[in-house]
């Protein structure tokens, strides 16, 4: 068991080296995007794209990218679409402010995620995932990843070799003003993207009027 754990690891170690550097170099990316245009490029309703390689630490012995990869590359691409539309900066802003008004902060975790396997990823292909907010309801936030795939040479469209759609449920108290019996009011995520927009002191950043309308499957 030792050694299985042992080997896990090393053969693991690529693909978490790789999630660490990208995720730095998507916020170095996006800190760089800020200062030079004042904002962030992406909106809410645009897709936000992550380029990646399919590494041997990827691979299983099916010799094809494991399907345990897809999630966490997934969760790469989703924190870097967080901190594009300023979801992100306002959550850790406001765990701080938190912690001094003695409430629980904000948070988005993975309440439900599905994924369909449409084509194997190989050893050596080039990939992007497309992430975008489909939309939101009272307490959750839909997002989805596209896998896209295009061989080498040709200008065919890319294919969909998976498509991930992830449920993010918001939890915390996020408000200093109080509601019945002086307790902290809930925030719902129509509410987060408000706040988030004046975080920003941008109110072109986003719409938060509605959830995007979902596009073609």
């Amino acid at each position: 068991i030792a050694f299985s754990l042992a080997y896990a690891h090393v053969v693991d170690a690529p693909a978490a080296l790789w999630m660490a550097v990208a995720t730095a170099r998507e916020s170095l990316r996006f800190r760089w995007g800020a200062l030079r245009d004042g904002r962030a490029r992406e909106t809410l309703g645009t897709a936000h794209r992550l380029a990646f390689v399919v590494g041997p630490g990827y691979i299983d012995r099916n010799s094809h990218m494991n399907n345990a990869v897809y999630f966490r590359v997934a969760n790469v691409a989703r924190r870097s679409l967080w901190l594009r539309i300023g979801v992100w900066q306002y959550l850790a802003a406001d765990r701080h402010r938190a912690l001094q008004e003695g409430r629980v902060p904000l948070n988005l975790i993975v309440a439900s995620q599905a994924i369909r396997y449409r084509r194997e990823l190989r050893l050596g292909d080039r990939c992007e995932v497309l992430s975008r907010v489909r939309g939101w309801d009272s307490r959750s936030f839909w997002v989805e990843h596209r896998f896209l795939v295009r061989e080498d040479g040709t200008s065919d469209a890319p294919f969909v070799a998976a498509l991930q759609v992830v449920r993010y449920r918001l939890v915390g108290e996020g408000s200093q003003e109080r509601g019945a019996g002086d307790q902290p009011q809930a925030c719902s995520p129509r509410e987060l993207l408000r706040r988030a927009q004046e975080h920003h002191h941008d109110r072109s950043h986003f719409d938060t009027g509605s959830g995007p309308e979902p596009g073609e499957a």
